[in-house]
């Protein structure tokens, strides 16, 4: 592999402006084993990591990982398995909000010092294949993964998620964020393509050989990321394991959260296994008739979740209302603007300073 410098498109789209950058490209399968070999020996994932990626930088719960735990409630589960579940934030709010059982596995050095208090039993620390080859934790009916498949190694993709599946059961569903690139069918073009380098592998819907470096260290692909590739790419790689695409569900959660969530986060996909039973519990799931009033009362949910267990957000309440009379103004009658608006001073004089907002917003 060899560094080198080269241009961003410029086209408008995304951060292609045509600027400057270093990348990292790849001659050769096995380079990926090596950057994976950099990133742990260099202690990457070590204590900056978090902060820098995801603004842990306090006690604080991430604002926008309270929307995830809506979009995992969705779909009605029973036990949650967070393949990279950092130091547990969704986790935390399925398990302290929702009362359900979960479950997380991720490596880094610096995880145990951050995970929450109330995760440590179930918690598994190590390399995400071997934890699934010796999985001793319970048979999870919703298995996630936000943001955590383009960080393993390409050659274990296939296995990793066939181990994910097999100790999942009959009717299980699966939630995966993953920074896909191209036109999705269902959340567009969250990732548009950024060098002209990998426009053939993006035609081609193979993975990327050209990988922009990191800022904090230009031996590392940006964020540490090992796969980068199309849509539809990314989609094969859990169908080819045997999973089924659920692109109605997917528009379900998107009508709810869209306005609260990143764009990276937008990039998301639900799949189901291939069973009667998983396809009749798809086919239970409540629909949302009224996005709008399925967030507000969410929103309602976190605030009284926050005075009970006296958790704080990287956003205020009263913010989360903002976004949301934003989204949905326009179509409430006056009298439910008013009422909204009423809500929002309430929410906005309720919250205490030590709860604003951190301007690191990710």
């Amino acid at each position: 592999m060899r560094r080198r410098r080269t241009r961003y498109l410029d086209n408008g789209l995304g951060y292609n402006h045509g600027q400057e950058a270093t990348v990292i490209e790849i001659e050769h399968d096995d380079d990926f084993d090596r950057l994976m070999d950099y990133i742990v020996d260099s202690d990457f994932y070590g204590k900056a990591y978090l902060p820098r990626q995801a603004g842990h930088v306090d006690d604080r719960i991430t604002a926008h990982f309270w929307w995830v735990a809506e979009m995992v409630a969705t779909l009605a589960p029973r036990v949650v398995l967070d393949v990279g579940c950092g130091r547990g934030d969704v986790l935390r709010i399925l398990q302290e909000e929702r009362g359900l059982d979960v479950a997380g596995i991720d490596f880094g050095s610096a995880l145990l010092a951050l995970l929450w208090p109330s995760l440590h039993g179930s918690f598994h620390a190590g390399e995400i294949l071997e934890v699934l080859r010796a999985w001793n934790g319970p048979a999870y009916d919703v298995a996630c993964g936000f943001d955590i498949w383009e960080h393993l190694r390409p050659r274990t993709l296939d296995e990793t998620i066939a181990q994910l599946v097999a100790h999942s059961t009959d009717d299980a569903l699966f939630l995966f964020v993953i920074p896909a690139f191209g036109d999705d069918t269902v959340f567009g073009e969250q990732f548009p393509l950024e060098l002209e380098e990998n426009r053939r592998a993006f035609d081609e819907r193979v993975p990327f050989r050209v990988l922009l470096a990191d800022g904090s260290d230009e031996q590392v692909p940006a964020a540490g990321h090992l796969t980068w590739a199309h849509t539809d790419w990314w989609v094969r790689r859990f169908t080819e394991q045997g999973l089924v695409r659920e692109p109605a569900v997917e528009r379900e959660i998107h009508r709810v959260v869209d306005p609260h969530i990143p764009h990276s986060i937008k990039s998301f996909y639900v799949f189901r296994r291939p069973t009667t039973a998983a396809k009749a519990r798809v086919q239970s799931l409540a629909t949302t008739r009224l996005p709008a009033l399925t967030a507000l009362a969410a929103i309602a949910r976190r605030r009284r979740y926050e005075r009970r267990v006296g958790a704080r957000f990287t956003e205020t309440a009263g913010q989360e209302l903002d976004t949301w009379i934003k989204a949905h103004a326009g179509a409430l009658t006056p009298v439910a603007r008013g009422a909204a608006a009423a809500a929002t001073r309430f929410a906005h004089r309720g919250v205490s300073a030590s709860a604003t907002a951190d301007p690191r917003r990710s």
